[in-house]
């Protein structure tokens, strides 16, 4: 377990988060600057809040009120910065040895046993003696994880972990990652600017905007219900569609530039003013001769194809709508069926199932 409640003065900003977790990974997602690798910094004993405690399941960290500042290496925790932090003098071995030697004293054998054993789980047993210039991105990512994971930490801390590793790599490692923590079963907490990341890791997902958790929940819910306009742009709404709710006698819509949508349900009043969040997913492209009726509770739009970009496993379609420009995503077999082409009409179906409705201004 890890609760943290802690507030600090920065240059740029007043940071204050609340938040916890237990044996689960929690992704710390937002701006940069917003003040994430700080808070695991003060987590990790490195920076000191200003008010405010972080406990743990057996130790409390810091608290400003008893006067409690426990030292790094007294709070059980392991962290791994940015950009590893390896000695380049040293070998791999005597990376991940460095703070059981240094920091918890263990004796020399004990130390270079538990190296081997990481060093063996990592698959780097054979360059236990090469120093990080011998060693690939990923090794020496490997070496880091192992050196942090030495001391059987409590909590694990990681600040962007894959940041700087080609995509492939990245994919190996979320995988050997996943691995460990469900062995492990202890508190992670990492930070991370790639919303895939965040939502293949992490069950939970914190926002974090201007010094603050301005979302925390489940990562799929704040995905699919974004809490206000910013943290939607943030995890990637691609269409916010301004409108007013208007209630009739068999259901509820938003009024918008681009006609009435159907919604499934809002809290919002009769006439409130809105933001409506809309899904690449949840518009469906119209082949020419589909019988409509397949489509329930859909709102139908006309408009122009404006762009197509192509991201390899997906294909953006861009399509401007009484002015308004929508983006739908389909996978390269779909969007090669429907010969699309730059200029053609084109017809969409907005799922009301998929929308998700916000006030104006929130």
């Amino acid at each position: 377990m890890l609760d943290v409640d802690i507030t600090k003065r920065l240059a740029t900003l007043d940071l204050a988060v609340v938040f916890s977790l237990d044996a689960e990974v929690l992704a710390l997602f937002g701006p940069s600057g917003s003040g994430k690798s700080m808070t695991l910094k003060m987590i990790a004993g490195i920076e000191t809040p200003d008010r405010g405690h972080i406990r743990s399941a057996e130790h409390t960290f810091f608290d400003s009120g008893a006067g409690v500042n426990l030292a790094p290496q007294r709070r059980r925790v392991g962290y791994v910065p940015q950009h590893y932090a390896l000695f380049p003098h040293l070998t791999a071995l005597e990376n991940v040895t460095f703070p059981l030697r240094k920091g918890l004293r263990w004796p020399a054998g004990r130390a270079r046993d538990r190296a081997h054993e990481l060093l063996e789980m990592f698959g780097l047993a054979d360059r236990a003696h090469a120093r990080p210039r011998q060693l690939s991105g990923g090794q020496q990512q490997r070496v880091s994880l192992g050196r942090a994971l030495a001391g059987e930490p409590d909590i694990l801390l990681l600040d962007e972990p894959f940041a700087a590793l080609d995509a492939p790599i990245r994919a190996e490692l979320r995988q050997e990652f996943r691995a460990i923590q469900q062995r492990l079963q202890i508190p992670v907490l990492f930070v991370t600017h790639d919303l895939e990341e965040a939502a293949s890791l992490a069950g939970r997902m914190a926002v974090v905007i201007d010094g603050a958790v301005r979302q925390l929940d489940l990562t799929r819910t704040i995905l699919d219900r974004p809490v206000d306009r910013q943290v939607a742009q943030f995890v990637g709404a691609r269409n916010i569609v301004p409108g007013a709710v208007r209630r009739h006698s068999t259901g509820i819509c938003a009024d918008t530039p681009i006609g009435a949508i159907g919604i499934a349900a809002t809290s919002l009043k009769d006439g409130a003013r809105a933001d409506i969040i809309i899904r690449p997913d949840a518009i469906r492209i119209i082949r020419p001769g589909r019988p409509l009726d397949q489509l329930r509770d859909a709102t139908m739009v006309s408009g122009t194809i404006s762009d197509l970009i192509d991201h390899g496993t997906r294909i953006a379609v861009f399509a401007t709508v009484e002015g308004t420009l929508l983006e739908a995503s389909l996978s390269p077999t779909a969007a090669g069926r429907l010969e699309l082409r730059i200029g053609d009409p084109i017809q969409l179906a907005i799922l009301q199932a998929y929308l998700h409705v916000i006030p104006a201004g929130a």
